[in-house]
């Protein structure tokens, strides 16, 4: 009988796990493991594609240990989730890469070339052109380091918050690309996971491992 996570059959030697999902054996290898988050690796029918779960709760971890029991299941969880992506990947290929190719585009508009990219780069220099300034009068003798400290810290600061607001939202971007994917297994796996999966795919270096 099938368990609500969509495999049966699971086994555990040391690091390396085997289930069975649709009839396929699928094997896998968890990569890293300690009370709170645990990582597994697929190596069998697909290779080179791992996810890592969500850390646990400091107040859950009295009931909950991904080093018992309870972790050998959700890093089967997490093998499971990875092969159904792979097999769903191969079978959406063309439209996953077009969402991919979106996804792209859309992350080096908003990092580069947006009104609002344009013009917190704008501020990033001007800060940094105080930055260097400050720098040269110090240097010239024309304050001495007492000035220099207390006019420094508040730039720096500055760079520090402007440096911090130009991180662009990527999980935001995503589901605006992969928002079709909404209710397959595209949306239970990590974003960082999906995207490297799918550049592999692009750059024709596929995952598989059996032919």
């Amino acid at each position: 009988m099938k368990e609500k996570s969509g495999y049966t059959g699971l086994s555990i030697t040391e690091d390396t796990l085997q289930i069975t999902v649709d009839d396929v054996i699928v094997t896998g290898k968890i990569i890293q493991r300690d009370r709170r988050s645990i990582g597994v690796e697929i190596a069998s029918p697909f290779n080179g594609v791992s996810e890592s779960s969500g850390s646990i709760p400091l107040l859950g971890m009295q009931f909950h240990n991904y080093e018992s029991k309870a972790g050998d299941q959700r890093a089967a969880s997490i093998l499971c989730d990875l092969y159904s992506f792979c097999v769903y990947a191969e079978a959406h290929r063309e439209k996953l890469l077009a969402a991919l190719a979106d996804y792209r585009f859309k992350r080096l508009y908003a990092k580069h070339f947006s009104s609002d990219a344009v013009e917190l780069q704008q501020r990033i220099n001007e800060a940094l052109h105080k930055y260097l300034d400050l720098r040269q009068e110090l240097k010239a003798g024309s304050i001495d380091n007492l000035e220099y400290q207390r006019r420094v810290g508040p730039l720096t600061k500055e760079i520090k918050h402007l440096s911090e607001e130009s991180e662009v939202d990527l999980d935001a971007i995503f589901e605006e690309c992969f928002y079709r994917f909404r209710d397959t297994v595209v949306w239970q796996l990590n974003r960082e996971t999906v995207i490297s999966y799918l550049e592999k795919i692009r750059k024709g270096d596929s995952p598989d491992a059996d032919e």
